[in-house]
């Protein structure tokens, strides 16, 4: 009391609580290439979405040997077109929140964007599931590839890779992280800015390739797959949204809307709905997708 002192409160640590911050850290997640890097992608049946697919391609030989010379039969025709046949399934990514999540703090928000990332990450695994040696070498009219550690990986392995894919209509590098950073870890290259154009996180005309993509989810292609190099014709894919009759839903139970997967670049719906009885929301992302190896001669593997 003397000279302004004063005694200080105590409190038993049973009354002083935690409290939740505002929003949610999310662990960083993988990094995806967008699909149209690699793959000509058409939309599904808008009837049926779960169809599968079938893709005309043209292989026939672009070698002169079915020019004619002097003809004096023009009646004729040696073209050959194959059907690509690609399967279609409907990925959902699901997410809830329970009346207990809620009332201790927890928001729809808080989870949305990892499942929206876990959505990407399958995605993904489906189209580099078809990035294998079987797909793509010499033994089945494919490219030879390169096979060089990260520590190795320079600006002459893309020169190789280009002089692989010469006949390409255009040119992009699809790379793990490690393999990304020996080619931008270079003092006299100036890193340029995303976007291009495709969408997706890239970069474009580096060291001539039309876009170098970071993808590090590769765990479905062959073991010591790094990496591509490819003309965006390589695969085929059939990506839209699925059907659903809103008219037999009463007002206010589900609602519907769009997006789409960062990175991949791809349409996605997004439910939203609630149980009364469990007083649990739960939402989902949910897309059609489907791929296939289109053409071998159009991508380069890189290993390590």
């Amino acid at each position: 009391k003397d000279g302004g002192v004063m005694a200080a409160n105590t409190y038993s640590a049973t009354l002083t609580t935690n409290f939740l911050i505002l929003g949610a850290t999310t662990k960083l997640s993988p990094k995806f290439a967008a699909v149209k890097a690699f793959a000509r992608d058409v939309s599904v049946d808008p009837y049926k979405p779960l169809a599968s697919g079938v893709m005309k391609f043209t292989t026939s030989a672009q070698d002169g040997s079915n020019v004619l010379t002097n003809a004096t039969n023009f009646a004729q025709s040696t073209q050959v077109v194959a059907p690509v046949t690609i399967t279609v399934s409907q990925y959902t990514a699901p997410a809830a929140i329970t009346n207990s999540d809620l009332n201790s703090g927890i928001r729809m928000a808080d989870v949305s964007f990892a499942t929206l990332n876990s959505l990407g990450s399958k995605i993904t695994q489906v189209a580099m599931a078809n990035i294998t040696a079987a797909n793509y070498t010499n033994s089945s009219g494919g490219l030879a590839g390169i096979d060089k550690a990260a520590s190795n990986f320079g600006f002459g392995d893309t020169q190789t890779l280009w002089g692989q894919l010469k006949k390409a209509n255009s040119r992009n590098l699809v790379l793990d992280g490690e393999y990304v950073a020996s080619l931008t870890n270079v003092p006299t290259f100036f890193q340029v800015a995303a976007e291009g154009t495709v969408k997706g996180a890239h970069w474009q005309n580096i060291f001539g390739w039309d876009n170098l993509f970071l993808n590090t989810e590769f765990s479905t292609a062959d073991s010591n797959v790094r990496g591509f190099a490819c003309d965006p014709q390589a695969l085929g894919v059939i990506a839209g949204l699925p059907l659903i009759d809103q008219t037999a839903i009463p007002g206010g139970i589900l609602s519907v809307s769009t997006g789409v997967i960062p990175g991949v670049e791809l349409p996605i719906a997004a439910y939203m709905w609630f149980d009364l009885n469990a007083r649990t929301y739960y939402m989902s992302y949910d897309i059609m997708f489907g791929a296939n190896v289109l053409d071998n001669t159009a991508l380069a593997i890189v290993r390590g």
